[in-house]
């Protein structure tokens, strides 16, 4: 470990390591290949279908109930 400490001035302080820009290590690669993307669902099915359904009866519910009301 002492070998990697760096020289002391006469005085007895440690000296700054020398600034150096960095430098690039690699060269130009091509990009690795994209990953393959599921395809989209383009129509629910099943449980969110009747979920869905529900959601819009229970909608068309809270909407009459606020027009009875007066809300709106």
């Amino acid at each position: 470990m002492e070998e990697s400490l760096p020289e002391t001035q006469p005085e007895g302080s440690l000296t700054p390591p020398p600034r150096v820009p960095p430098t690039a290590v690699a060269t130009a690669a091509p990009l690795p290949p994209s990953s393959p993307r599921r395809p989209l669902r383009t129509r629910p099915t099943g449980v969110v279908d009747f979920v869905n359904r529900a959601l819009d009866q229970l909608d068309t519910l809270a909407d009459r109930i606020a027009g009875a009301v007066g809300l709106r």
